[in-house]
């Protein structure tokens, strides 16, 4: 997954009024703990921002860091 592909998907959902949700995977280089749930609040040209409720705090990340989530899909 790219910036590119997380700003276009949390456009749609912003469109259809739905949250983006992503998780920690099993080995991530954050120390987040596995599929703990985060929700994403935007995503630029550079960064993204998510909220992660375990701790109460957002977070900014670069797109290298991307590889330490997948997305949660909506249904």
């Amino acid at each position: 997954m790219t910036l590119i592909d997380l700003k276009a998907i949390r456009d749609e959902d912003i469109k259809n009024k739905n949250s983006t949700y992503i998780v920690a995977i099993k080995k991530n280089d954050i120390y987040f703990i596995r599929d703990e749930l985060c929700m994403v609040e935007s995503v630029d040209d550079k960064h993204f921002v998510f909220f992660r409720p375990l701790d109460g705090k957002r977070y900014t990340m670069l797109e290298n860091n991307l590889k330490n989530f997948k997305l949660i899909p909506n249904n």
